[in-house]
Order: C-alpha cells, then sequence, then structure tokens
C-alpha cells in the first residue's frame, strides 16, 4: 500500500491563498516525502590520524571537584526560591 503526502488543501487553517508565498508552484507539487531512492547513506571509510578521538580519562576525576562546606551558608531567598 503506497501512501500519497498530505494535500495542502486538506489544512483547514491553510488556504492556497494565505500560503501561496510558503509554496511558490503549484500546490500539487508540494511533497512531504522524498523517496527511498534519494536517502542519503554514509561511505565507510578510515579517517586520518590527525582526525581520531584521543580519550584521556582521568586517574581520580573527584580530585578537580571543589569541597563541600561542612556548614552550609544560611538561606538566603530570591526570585526562584522563596521561603515558602
Amino acid at each position: 500500500m503506497q501512501l500519497s503526502p498530505p494535500r495542502i488543501d486538506a489544512i483547514p487553517s491553510c488556504s492556497v491563498n494565505k500560503c501561496s508565498h510558503l509554496f511558490p508552484g503549484p500546490v500539487s507539487s508540494v511533497l512531504a516525502y522524498k523517496k527511498v531512492a534519494k536517502k542519503v547513506r554514509p561511505v565507510p571509510a578510515s579517517l586520518p590520524e590527525d582526525y581520531h578521538i584521543i580519550h584521556q580519562c582521568p586517574s581520580d576525576p573527584l580530585a578537580s571537584l571543589a569541597p563541600l562546606l561542612v556548614n552550609p551558608l544560611p538561606f538566603t531567598p530570591g526570585q526562584r526560591l522563596t521561603q515558602e
């Protein structure tokens, strides 16, 4: 079963007169989907050594974090968080 593309005159909020600036040609030439034969497929190839991603995981990722305060500062209400 082959589905036909949606017709612009079937859309109630868009009449041909209102949307004529969006579709310069005849309304029947507007297609919503492209054919499968025009699908863009990636080509497998190897990248040069300059473009390879080098993963460098630190030995201890928590070592670079600032330490948390044991006694936090008192709450001050703002625009987003209120006292309630």
